[in-house]
């Protein structure tokens, strides 16, 4: 694609201010869209793009491995079980592909990237019982915190429109789609669960119209990746409750602020589940006596020290 004068010069500043912060590289960052069928993925991921090209991002999206599979000869049987196992373990190791190539490409062009998968490696969860899921994990020696946490710096459900705004739900838009507004209700909820965990996980539902809902998309990757957003981030305080109603997850959270010669705060954030963990670093930026995210990304625990 090319860019306008304006988003270009956005783009060589930005690569200025990396260059001068004496950093290796400029930033890549990975996020993914995902969501029940009819969530809005593609309208999403249009405007996702348009909203980081005009920063001075280049963008790069990736296409769901799934259809790719499926509508080029592909098929399954989820009643034989070796079968599908065996092809939900390469359709995982396809995504995985896809995204390291596509990360590849972009760490070559010395630029600041967004990557934009189409679903994430983390969907496969959603259609597979316990016992594939665990087998698949065993046989790869994968796990759930490198599959999930470490692969992506933020994650947007989009909630299908069958929950909420059922008289726009439609399957014509996607041939390998024949999901029922129940069918695809109870898939949304599966696929939710699968990402639950992850540290930048927005869920967006349809309690806007469609222009809305799109937006409050582009303004949760923004603030997922530290960039500009259209709006702003709101916290509640939520009183202590005996039984949470809702599926949760357990980490440990350990802050590390690092010193700095300017106005600027750096930290360093330590999650860690199940004795495997990933590391944030962030830096915080005062203007004007408002907070900003200046950088906010992944890091490998190698690359800090």
């Amino acid at each position: 694609f090319s860019l306008s004068a304006s988003a270009e010069e956005k783009r060589k500043r930005m690569i200025a201010e990396w260059q001068k912060s004496k950093t290796s590289s400029a930033p890549i960052y990975r996020v993914v869209l995902t969501g029940g069928p009819c969530g809005g993925k593609s309208t999403a991921l249009s405007a996702l793009s348009r909203h980081l090209s005009s920063l001075g991002f280049r963008v790069y999206t990736i296409p769901e491995s799934a259809t790719l599979l499926l509508s080029s000869g592909c098929s399954v049987n989820p009643s034989k079980f070796e079968q599908f196992v065996a092809f939900e373990t390469e359709l995982m190791k396809t995504q995985m592909n896809l995204e390291d190539r596509f990360y590849a490409i972009a760490q070559s062009t010395g630029e600041p990237s967004v990557l934009i998968m189409d679903r994430g490696v983390m969907d496969a969860r959603a259609y597979l019982a316990d016992e594939a899921w665990e087998l698949i994990l065993d046989d790869q020696d994968w796990s759930i915190v490198s599959l999930r946490d470490r692969r992506y710096d933020a994650v947007v459900h989009l909630v299908t429109a069958a929950n909420g705004a059922v008289s726009f739900y439609t399957t014509a838009n996607n041939n390998v789609r024949t999901e029922s507004p129940q069918q695809a209700r109870d898939l949304d909820e599966r696929i939710r669960n699968a990402w639950i965990g992850h540290p930048k996980l927005s869920i967006v539902d349809n309690s806007t119209d469609f222009e809305g809902k799109i937006k409050r998309v582009v303004d949760n990757i923004c603030m997922g990746i530290g960039a500009p957003r259209i709006g702003s981030e709101r916290r509640f305080v939520v009183k202590e409750i005996e039984e949470m109603p809702l599926r949760y997850e357990e980490f440990d959270i350990e802050q590390m602020y690092l010193e700095s010669s300017d106005k600027h705060e750096p930290r360093i954030t330590k999650r860690t589940q199940s004795g495997a963990s990933t590391y944030n670093y962030s830096v915080l930026k005062k203007v004007e006596n408002k907070k900003f995210w200046l950088r906010d990304r992944l890091v490998d625990v190698n690359t800090m020290y």
